[in-house]
């Protein structure tokens, strides 16, 4: 595996489009930070986790047997997801959620938050500890939830999923959340 200075060197990439995009949530991993008694690069690598082991790149470092990429391809398993509406819900009401079985050895560190940031929506979002989203739900009616169908990324560089996933639930409608 990396060591976590190459991994946080990796995640560092992803400081000035977050930044960029979304300020306030650069601000809110440094507070994570501050508050876990550990650097910033850190918690953007927990919130860039996905970007950075799914890389191609490691799959090649690891293929030319340089011992730092991910020692074995993991199986393309993960989350199952539900939405029932109108007839099918029984009572009319809109129902969402999922599971997430990725990998047992992180059971650990997931747990349930609840954000109250007015005058955004309060959120309550299933996340690893450290990471400023995942899926979860806001006040406004909006839920998310993602799937991992497996695959690789190119070293281009976008936004973390979880700063897209946090930015859908901070809308308050959902016409907004679908222009994220």
């Amino acid at each position: 595996g990396l060591t976590w200075d190459k991994v946080t060197a990796r995640a560092a990439r992803w400081l000035e489009p977050v930044r960029a995009y979304a300020p306030h949530l650069v601000e809110e991993m440094r507070g994570i930070a501050d508050g876990a008694g550990t650097g910033l690069l850190d918690v953007l690598a927990l919130n860039a986790r996905g970007e950075v082991i799914y890389d191609k790149s490691f799959a090649e470092i690891a293929a030319a047997g340089a011992g730092e990429g991910p020692a074995e391809e993991e199986p393309a398993e993960g989350c199952t997801s539900f939405a029932a509406y109108g007839p099918a819900s029984g009572d009319g009401h809109v129902y969402a959620g999922q599971n997430w079985d990725w990998r047992a050895g992180v059971a650990d560190t997931v747990v349930m938050i609840r954000i109250v940031q007015p005058p955004k929506p309060t959120l309550i979002m299933q996340v690893e500890a450290g990471q400023i989203g995942r899926q979860g739900a806001n006040s406004a009616g909006i839920a998310f939830n993602a799937n991992g169908l497996g695959g690789r990324f190119d070293d281009r560089i976008g936004l973390p999923q979880t700063v897209v996933r946090r930015t859908v639930l901070d809308q308050d409608n959902i016409a907004d959340a679908l222009d994220v």
